[in-house]
């Protein structure tokens, strides 16, 4: 949209064209990959929202 204001002399120029990247300071940490919730928990919120889904609750 912005191209299109700058090719009909709307804008002078795009300037979201002249914005680099962003960066962050802090580099991320790595991330825990090991599970939330045991399988037995895991099974309970499924069944849960199972029944919830059929109005059953």
């Amino acid at each position: 949209m912005l191209e299109y204001a700058v090719d009909n002399d709307v804008l002078a120029d795009n300037a979201a064209r002249r914005v680099r990247a962003v960066k962050a300071k802090v580099p991320k940490r790595a991330r825990d990959h090991t599970r939330a919730m045991t399988r037995a928990e895991r099974d309970n919120v499924i069944a849960l929202a199972h029944t919830t889904s059929l109005g059953l609750i």
